[in-house]
């Protein structure tokens, strides 16, 4: 009896005490030192709040779990939510879209992604956010760029649009030329020299994307009519 009943005062303290993490916080915090970001949560259970982008539904005798993955900023899949593919019942509550605390436990490694195993799952609402107009010319600001492994998109480096002729990516200047007419940006000299995009305002296949600049490392100019099959990089404003 007086073992039970320390151990669900341990329960009840844990639940009370442990820390519960955004998304958006462990991915900002990953991609300013990855190196520092495992030593302190790797092999930790740990308690994430974000929204559910997509899932994938796992098959039994092909692979062992179903995945889940939560996105920190809505077009990145940083946090990989497994659970056993018997769990038929934890997967019929889930959706695309909704916004879920889970606990996982942070024990396996892989660059540009958090895998939680054992997941646990308990939904939670979002208050409704006042959508904003895009610019119609391209921000100046911070964007993270991203480029397609076929499967999902992975973190490249930071870019930093200082101005219309300007730019700097890991503290290192380049300069650029901007036609506003046609919302073609030219990287000049630095990090991108040669490469070339264009701003990309909204996306029609996806609404939730923030404003972007569409890359092309060969320096043509993206075809945004055509994206399917190319190697372009994608630079998300951030907010």
């Amino acid at each position: 009896m007086k073992y039970l009943l320390v151990t669900v005062l341990a329960l009840i303290s844990h639940n009370l005490f442990a820390q519960t993490y955004t998304a958006k916080q462990l991915y900002d915090e990953y991609n300013q030192n990855s190196y520092n970001f495992e030593n302190k949560y790797f092999n930790k259970t740990l308690t994430i709040k974000g929204k559910i982008r997509s899932i994938s539904v796992g098959t039994k005798g092909w692979n062992q779990y179903h995945n889940v993955y939560i996105t920190a900023t809505g077009y990145e899949n940083f946090i990989v939510c497994q659970f056993p593919v018997e769990d038929t019942v934890t997967l019929g509550q889930l959706k695309a879209g909704e916004t879920v605390m889970v606990t996982g436990d942070y024990n396996q490694k892989n660059r540009d992604a958090i895998f939680l195993r054992n997941s646990r799952f308990i939904k939670t609402k979002e208050p409704a956010k006042p959508t904003k107009a895009a610019p119609a010319q391209l921000p100046l600001g911070t964007y993270h760029v991203y480029q397609s492994n076929g499967a999902s998109f992975n973190f490249q480096y930071k870019l930093i649009l200082n101005s219309y002729s300007s730019y700097t990516i890991n503290n290192k200047k380049g300069t650029c030329s901007c036609d506003s007419k046609k919302k073609v940006i030219r990287f000049i000299s630095g990090a991108l020299k040669g490469f070339a995009g264009i701003y990309r305002p909204t996306n029609p296949e996806n609404e939730k994307d923030p404003p972007a600049i569409v890359i092309d490392f060969n320096g043509s100019v993206p075809d945004l009519a055509k994206q399917v099959g190319k190697m372009y990089l994608y630079a998300y404003l951030q907010p």
